[in-house]
């Protein structure tokens, strides 16, 4: 309920928005805000939160575990 277009409206500068946009593919910023609209309420953009979420719980993100590469952690920053 908190990751949605309204949020990312609101909560986010628009150099902010700018910077997440470029991340995305041509299809969700082709016709801005409807294409964005689109994706944020898909079943494959919910389904992949949902994923990202399960990964941050079970720490899988977490890059403050021992032994750690600390070129693994910059993947996994520049991923997440």
């Amino acid at each position: 309920d908190v990751v949605n277009y309204e949020e990312f409206s609101r909560n986010l500068t628009n150099e902010e928005q700018q910077q997440l946009l470029k991340y995305l593919p041509v299809v969700d910023t082709a016709k801005l805000p409807d294409s964005l609209k689109i994706m944020f309420d898909s079943f494959q953009f919910k389904e992949d939160l949902t994923y990202f979420q399960k990964l941050l719980g079970e720490g899988v993100l977490d890059i403050s575990l021992l032994g750690a590469n600390p070129e693994d952690c910059k993947t996994l920053k520049r991923l997440a």
